[in-house]
């Protein structure tokens, strides 16, 4: 049983960021909602795209991932640092949401974006 979980877990992970990529617009936020989870994102350039989940209980923290021109991504649910720069702002990093300052600068980005 406990492998069946695992093995499903690690396909949608695998999959995540195929189904980040199928919605989007680059003038706009395009949201969307399944399995009490809410996603939110907003293409650039290139391959750019910028992709927030957040469950919708509160149980879990937001996941943030970017996405650059060359399709490279950077996800803070994996270790990897991600600083934000907004604007003339000093960069802020929302790699922790699940600390008081971490979710605090995820929701300081949220509001400016």
């Amino acid at each position: 049983m406990k492998k069946k979980i695992l093995l499903s877990t690690l396909l949608i992970s695998a999959l995540t960021p195929a189904v980040s990529q199928a919605f989007g617009n680059r003038d706009v936020w395009v949201s969307g909602w399944g399995q009490g989870v809410s996603e939110f994102v907003i293409l650039g350039k290139g391959q750019s795209q910028l992709y927030l989940t957040c469950e919708d209980t509160g149980s879990r923290a937001a996941t943030l991932s970017f996405t650059d021109e060359k399709g490279h991504q950077v996800r803070m649910d994996n270790g990897q640092s991600l600083d934000m720069k907004i604007d003339d702002e000093e960069p802020v990093s929302v790699s922790d949401s699940e600390s008081h300052v971490g979710s605090d600068n995820v929701a300081w980005a949220w509001d400016k974006l």
